[in-house]
């Protein structure tokens, strides 16, 4: 068996399901050296993880991104998790996220037959909810005079935490609208 020398197995223990657009977030990778080699850490050409992004219908969307840096030199059999940072895309879908090491200056290990670990993440704007009115408060609602309260459950299915006070807080809202539409 002839073979390139570098190896490597990726763990994902929980990749995210949801991410907003145009946000940075890291994701942990344990990965364990199979290659022939001691994976440096530093020096000309340290071994550093990464990711790319792939549509949901195949072409790279973005190949190049931010790096995770080995705490230490990784020894043949030795693992290490890092956080993998991922720089989210601007625009929303669904996409394909490829975790692989690179040998800086050298070749990624993907080129070198090392299968790299993937998941597939939605990218939204950030921010989504579902909104389901109570509908004994909606009959009751339409039959007493303005203002008359309607009972809503609101569930947050965003990729953010809503805050319920400071600056940013979020607030629930109507807006009116005739029959043809109209506020």
């Amino acid at each position: 068996v002839v073979t390139t020398g570098y190896g490597a197995t990726y763990a994902l223990d929980k990749p995210p399901a949801g991410l907003a657009t145009g946000s940075t977030v890291a994701v942990p990778v344990t990965i364990t050296n199979t290659s022939s080699f001691t994976w440096p850490a530093a020096g000309t050409n340290p071994v550093r993880l990464s990711a790319h992004w792939y549509t949901a219908t195949g072409p790279v969307t973005a190949w190049e991104g931010p790096r995770a840096i080995l705490p230490r030199d990784v020894a043949v059999g030795g693992s290490v998790t890092l956080d993998v940072p991922l720089r989210v895309p601007a625009t929303k879908g669904s996409y394909t996220v490829r975790v692989d090491l690179v040998h800086e200056g050298i070749t990624w290990f993907s080129d070198r037959g090392v299968p790299s670990a993937s998941f597939t993440v939605g990218v939204n704007a950030g921010y989504g909810a579902t909104y389901q009115p109570q509908l004994a408060s909606l009959s009751a609602a339409l039959a007493a005079p303005p203002p008359a309260p309607l009972n809503v459950t609101v569930t947050n299915t965003s990729t953010r935490t809503w805050a319920a006070a400071g600056a940013n807080q979020v607030r629930l809202s109507y807006h009116l609208r005739d029959s043809a539409g109209r506020m």
